[in-house]
């Protein structure tokens, strides 16, 4: 997988075919399931953390207009 550019699902689907044996189909279907996961658990509120990488949350911007 190349060091540069942009991170798109369709690399890291690429990354677990590569790395792990996996079909591209399987692979596509991990990485959604990943996905839909971080989501729903942003979108309730919640943190995402992966150990040794890092912690996601949503951050709210107010504007006053």
């Amino acid at each position: 997988m190349p060091k540069t550019g942009t991170l798109t699902k369709a690399r890291i689907v690429q990354a677990v075919v590569e790395n792990n044996g996996y079909t591209q189909q399987k692979a596509f279907e991990t990485v959604e399931i990943l996905l839909e996961l971080f989501k729903s658990t942003l979108e309730n509120g919640e943190y995402v953390l992966i150990s040794s990488f890092g912690i996601f949350c949503v951050k709210k911007n107010w504007v006053e207009s």
